[in-house]
């Protein structure tokens, strides 16, 4: 699982990955497939065809209210990777303007039997709606019969698509000036033939693909898909805002991204998405970006760590209390004022803050001098002030309390960037990063303070 630390910040799996014991005893029917290794940890055998499907299943119902059905001859999504595109194209959508009243609308090409990308984006915004396309029969049928087995058919359409009739991918929505969609997104077959499965050309997952060859098999693979879809916005353009499509193999997806790049009128952006020992690559296009906040358009984590390995690593801590976002904003902000820390906020939404710190001192190591201006300024618990776990002073916290840098930045001692996302399942992270290698120390310091002022106070 060696790039889940590089899954989407805000997708619940990154650190909190499936409980196989807590699965096998809420769900009878996946006990059977959790076995043990000689040190008693639980494991189950991906390569097994059904233990996909009857995981997805699982983890649908218990971490998303989902009550799906999955044919055993079709692809069985997992979940994980699939929470990883939904939430990037959250971003995407974050970082594109609206008009108040306008309802988010996203289209999936090809949405299979569980249609679980609608299902999924449902469930964490309420207020969108998906249309989705399909050409295989047992799909469509399924797909309908899941949408309709959670009560989501006002917000979910999916249509038949007819391959005899038309052979495009977005044209054919299009019957009326008025049509348009925020965005698409699709996650196409990777190969051009059962040949190229067999040989296993690009990267396969370390798990049973019970795919049909309709899920798995397209002529000229990804890359050709991507073409068609790219033919298509050439015509479309500004009718979608966002058009994304995942790729599994990395040499289509570099060969798309240089083609498709040479457009000075198109915002080009990509994001690669991990889980386990697999990567995919998402790549997104735009015409319209007089409406598109750049500098808000996302980079996963491996993207910033091959871009510069000697970036300084950022220090991220949860809170796994259930808790309202602006709750722990508000009471950061309290923490930092009392230290003299001068803040400005970046970034405000119903999921993510952006803050960017500046202090000249470490005061959080003046204990006594902080425990009486909390008690000043009336932060008490029915008289007395909470038990705050405070750290003791160190020899490093004395020595940079009132330290100077070099490089131009002598009346600095720290300047980090604090970002305060809620995840998936409703789960509070805080990130704390700096440029400054040399100010890496005392953000520690401050991290492990803040850290336990935090907890304390919101339990």
């Amino acid at each position: 699982m060696a790039l889940n630390k590089h899954m989407h910040p805000r997708n619940g799996y990154k650190d909190n990955p499936p409980d196989f014991i807590e699965l096998s005893k809420q769900y009878p029917e996946f006990k059977p497939y959790v076995k043990y290794n000689p040190n008693g940890k639980a494991f189950v055998n991906f390569r097994i065809p059904s233990v996909v499907r009857i995981l997805t299943k699982c983890l649908l119902h218990k971490d998303f209210e989902l009550d799906v059905d999955l044919p055993s001859d079709r692809l069985s999504p997992t979940v994980p990777s699939r929470l990883n595109y939904i939430l990037w194209i959250e971003d995407l959508l974050n970082a594109t303007s609206q008009e108040f009243t306008k309802q988010r609308h996203i289209v999936d090409i090809g949405t299979g039997s569980a249609c679980i990308y609608p299902l999924l984006g449902m469930r964490n915004n309420p207020d969108w709606k998906f249309t989705a396309t399909e050409i295989d029969s047992l799909n469509f049928k399924n797909a309908v019969n899941n949408i309709e087995k959670n009560s989501l058919k006002s917000s979910i359409k999916v249509l038949k698509v007819d391959k005899s009739a038309t052979t495009s991918l977005l044209l054919h929505l299009f019957q009326d000036a008025n049509d348009g969609f925020d965005l698409c997104m699709c996650n196409p077959p990777f190969f051009n033939d059962s040949s190229e499965i067999e040989t296993k050309i690009g990267p396969i997952a370390n798990s049973s693909c019970h795919a049909n060859d309709v899920e798995s098999i397209t002529d000229g693979g990804d890359l050709a898909f991507a073409h068609k879809l790219f033919e298509e916005s050439l015509e479309l353009k500004q009718k979608v805002t966002w058009y994304t499509i995942l790729m599994g193999k990395k040499s289509s997806f570099v060969t798309f991204k240089k083609q498709i790049s040479k457009y000075s009128e198109i915002l080009v952006t990509t994001y690669e998405f991990c889980q386990g020992r697999t990567i995919r690559w998402g790549i997104g296009w735009s015409f319209c970006s007089d409406m598109i906040t750049e500098s808000k358009l996302p980079r996963s984590s491996l993207q910033n760590a091959t871009k510069n390995s000697e970036v300084v690593k950022p220090i991220t801590f949860s809170l796994r209390k259930t808790l309202e976002l602006n709750y722990v904003y508000d009471s950061l902000k309290r923490e930092l004022s009392i230290l003299g820390i001068s803040f400005m906020e970046i970034e405000n939404n119903k999921n993510l803050v952006i803050l960017k710190l500046q202090c000249e001192k470490c005061n959080w190591v003046h204990i006594r001098r902080r425990s009486r201006k909390r008690k000043l300024d009336g932060v008490c618990n029915g008289g007395s002030v909470k038990n705050l776990n405070l750290i003791e002073e160190s020899p490093l916290t004395k020595n940079h309390s009132d330290c100077t840098l070099p490089n131009g930045v002598a009346s600095t001692l720290l300047q980090c960037e604090v970002t305060i996302l809620k995840d998936f399942f409703d789960h509070i992270k805080l990130q704390f990063k700096t440029e400054i290698r040399i100010q890496k120390e005392v953000m520690n310091t401050l991290v492990v303070y803040l850290k336990r002022i935090l907890l304390s106070d919101i339990t």
